[in-house]
C-alpha cells in the first residue's frame, strides 16, 4: 500500500506523516517513509529552482517509492509527484511531453491526503516560506 501527503510546503505533511507511519507500526505492519525528497536536491530549489532540478527531485520521488515499495507493507509519502509536477509548472510551465507519465504514476497511489493551509508557512531552514 502507498499512502501520499500533498500540499504546500509548511502545512504538517511530514508530521502527520510520521504519526501515520507510528500508527501502522503499531498495528505489526511493515512501514517506511519516502521522505521529501527536494530537501536532498544537490540544486536550487523554491524560487531559485531549475529544470533540471525539478527534474532531479520528480525522479528521485518516483525511485524512492519504487525502492521502498518493494520491502515494506506500507509506504509513506511526504509528497508525491503530483507535488512534484505542480512545483515545476510553477517554476517553469507545463510539460505535456511528461503529463502522461504523471497521470500514470498518480495510480500507484492507493490514498492521497491533501494537507490544506490553515496557517502561514513558517521557515523550517529549507523551504520558501511564500504562500
Amino acid at each position: 500500500m502507498k499512502i501520499a501527503f500533498i500540499g504546500t510546503h509548511g502545512v504538517g505533511k511530514t508530521t502527520l506523516c510520521f504519526e501515520l507511519a507510528a500508527a501502522l507500526k503499531r498495528l505489526d505492519l511493515s512501514v517506511d517513509l519516502v521522505k521529501e525528497v527536494a530537501r536532498g536536491c544537490p540544486l536550487p530549489i523554491n524560487r531559485n529552482t531549475t529544470r533540471d532540478a525539478q527534474n532531479w527531485i520528480l525522479h528521485t520521488q518516483v525511485a524512492s517509492e519504487i525502492e521502498l515499495a518493494a520491502d515494506f507493507d506500507v509506504i509513506v509519502c511526504d509528497r508525491a509527484v503530483l507535488d512534484n509536477y505542480a512545483y515545476m509548472v510553477h517554476a517553469e510551465g507545463r510539460r505535456p511531453e511528461i503529463e502522461p507519465f504523471i497521470r500514470h504514476w498518480l495510480e500507484s497511489y492507493d490514498l492521497l491526503v491533501k494537507v490544506p493551509v490553515i496557517n502561514a508557512p513558517s521557515f523550517d531552514g529549507t523551504r520558501d516560506t511564500s504562500v
